[in-house]
């Protein structure tokens, strides 16, 4: 019995090591197209990895019976484990479980990566190998963006093929976006890469293998894609090579500084001469960039004051946050129907969603982590170089990456790199608090029941496990009918469309869009009873999220085309507090006045709507006939 518990440890043990290498290489380096979002295949790969992760981290403690760590390391797990219960309790208590499930497990999925990571890859042997998988998708990752680059520079453009053979070329103009899918998100997830290769690059001691010339190979093709996202994104990678810098020349060897100091030297040189040489498009990115941080920083925080203490519920940023939203983002972004996901500040976000007590209890977690490890680069100084220059690029590595979630969410709350920075995070946690530690104690918590009545808990654990890969899968279809039934909407193939809209599960990341789209084929069919189905639709959408996209203007629409006056002019109404500026809104408001006999009324909204266009100032007259041909099209 105890050969078949020891065996059972070690191969749990080995199983949750290869999966935690092969989650760090997947999920920057994964992508599928055929699904409704390129990414879908990330976040289902990091679901199921977490749900494997979780299920061989309980056959091992079982097994084992008991519960145990190094109590050095208590004070990172400490408020991690707080934060994980805080979130749970949030969630329960609420109003948008189903619009916020998505950002909920995914925030629960970062939380389980940093505990394992500390837990389990805290010793330098894994710590290292866990680096060189992580270093092996920023290859990969950097060697495609080199692909895009020779086919943005070399190719012509689409509909034309080139070099990358993908639909997806050229996305974004010239801008490299990798395997990632979007340049802002390989320019984050670059900054984090950067100090690693860094390390990786001053630890060559030769360059006979080939695993030796691809880590010099390494540094500079992270710093070129990073330099051809175009993304100020990336800003925090200055950042973290000066505070490379820094540590190792206060804490290295003088031919380590030397080495150290030249190579950031020539990194900062290439960066700057490629910012220098196009200055206007690198002003306009970062005046835009500016603009809409303020003006939605501004809206969160008038957010943060409605609940400051308990918050709105973890994920819920995107439903709550529109009737927040300022106008001036909707004038940047130039469209009407935009969404914000997130406030583009790691903080702000937290606070919003889990309140004060959350934002405690995430800076604690941060704090304790930076602090514990600075102590033991510290304490390592000249006598473990080696070591200590890892764990300098650990700790920029996780600092970039946190910096890089002060000014961009994509950096900490997308699946990737966000994976990457809580899983780093949790293992320099472990490193800094165990290691140059002697005489370690452990907090051991036995399981108080015999192994045979403990390994009955594998039936629950396993169905548990089970009905959840289910469900994961069952995400990832709806992704692949939602981009069906999209198409089919587009070609008018109504009953198709609608039958694949009524298979999507609740929950999935763009469940909410899908019920959008779902009153959309309704009102534009516009058959016997459908404008009762869309406005029962539109009614159920509200429900999920009160102010998702356009729907209290179309559900207007729908209320102007069934003559429901009262109705529709209460929706153009709640449309105006969240778009100020839409100007169609403002012509179908004023036409269900008229048609209400109320022209006092219908002025004050035509006066409402010079505020925000006063370069459109006209006879209200010709105001009207513009209103009355608006709901004409609708009606049609």
């Amino acid at each position: 019995m105890d050969n078949l518990r020891a065996r059972l440890t070690l191969f749990a043990q080995s199983a949750l090591s290869w999966g935690m290498y092969l989650l760090a290489f997947l999920l920057p380096t994964l992508f599928y197209l055929r699904t409704y979002d390129s990414a879908m295949i990330k976040i289902t790969t990091a679901q199921l990895g977490a749900l494997f992760l979780v299920g061989f981290w309980v056959v091992k403690t079982i097994e084992m019976g008991r519960l145990e760590w190094p109590a050095p390391l208590g004070k990172i797990l400490r408020p991690a484990f707080l934060l994980l219960v805080w979130t749970l309790l949030s969630y329960l208590f609420s109003s948008f479980k189903i619009a916020s499930m998505h950002q909920f497990v995914q925030g629960l999925i970062f939380l389980a990566a940093f505990m394992l990571g500390a837990l389990e890859f805290s010793s330098w042997p894994s710590c290292r190998r866990l680096i060189d998988w992580i270093l092996a998708s920023s290859l990969v990752v950097s060697l495609y963006g080199l692909v895009q680059w020779v086919d943005i520079s070399f190719f012509p453009p689409q509909p034309a093929s080139g070099i990358d053979p993908f639909i997806w070329r050229q996305a974004f103009g010239d801008r490299v976006f990798s395997t990632l899918g979007n340049p802002d998100l390989l320019a984050c997830f670059l900054v984090g890469a950067l100090p690693l290769a860094l390390a990786a690059f001053m630890g060559l001691r030769n360059f006979r293998s080939l695993r030796s010339l691809l880590t010099a190979a390494l540094l500079p093709l992270v710093i070129f894609s990073a330099i051809q996202s175009y993304s100020s994104k990336g800003v925090p990678i200055l950042f973290t090579v000066f505070i490379f810098v820094g540590l190792t020349w206060k804490f290295c060897k003088q031919k380590t500084k030397a080495l150290t100091l030249a190579v950031a030297i020539l990194a900062v040189a290439a960066i700057l001469s490629v910012v220098l040489a196009k200055p206007q498009r690198w002003k306009e990115r970062v005046t835009y960039d500016i603009s809409f941080l303020k003006h939605t920083w501004t809206g969160t925080w008038n957010m943060i004051k409605r609940n400051p203490l308990l918050g709105t519920g973890p994920g819920s940023f995107s439903v709550v946050y529109p009737e927040f939203r300022k106008p001036e983002i909707i004038k940047l972004e130039g469209r009407h129907n935009t969404e914000t996901d997130h406030p583009e500040n790691e903080l702000l976000e937290v606070w919003s969603e889990l309140g004060l007590i959350g934002l405690v209890l995430f800076v604690w977690t941060f704090w304790n982590v930076f602090y514990a490890a600075f102590i033991k680069i510290k304490q390592y100084g000249l006598d473990h170089e080696d070591n200590t220059l890892w764990l300098i690029a650990l700790f920029c590595s996780v600092l970039g990456l946190f910096l890089s979630g002060l000014t961009n969410a994509l950096g900490t709350r997308f699946v990737a790199p966000g994976f990457v920075f809580w899983l780093l995070a949790g293992v320099l946690g472990g490193v800094a608090a165990t290691s140059l530690e002697s005489n370690i104690k452990f907090s051991v918590y036995s399981i108080p029941i015999s192994i045979g009545l403990s390994r009955l808990a594998y039936v629950p654990i396993v169905g548990v496990l089970g009905y959840l890969g289910c469900g994961v899968f069952s995400w990832f279809a709806s992704d692949l009918k939602l981009n069906e039934a999209i198409m089919n909407s587009k070609q008018k193939s109504w009953e198709q469309a609608l039958s694949l809209y009524n298979q999507i599960t609740p929950g999935y990341p763009t469940y909410l869009m899908s019920q959008y789209f779902q009153a959309n084929v309704y009102a534009d069919r516009a058959g016997e009873e459908d404008l009762e189905r869309a406005v029962e639709q539109y009614l159920k959408v509200k429900q999920l999220a009160p102010h998702y996209v356009q729907v209290d203007h179309r559900l207007g629409n729908i209320y102007a085309q069934l003559n429901q006056w009262d109705k529709a002019i209460a929706s153009y109404l709640a449309s105006e507090k969240l778009d100020p500026i839409f100007k169609e809104n403002y012509q179908r408001l004023v036409w269900s006045y008229l048609q209400k006999g109320e022209r006092v009324k219908s002025q004050e909204v035509y006066d409402r709507f010079l505020k925000f266009h006063p370069n459109e100032k006209g006879a209200f007259e010709d105001f009207i006939k513009m209103s009355d041909v608006s709901q004409s099209k609708t009606q049609k």
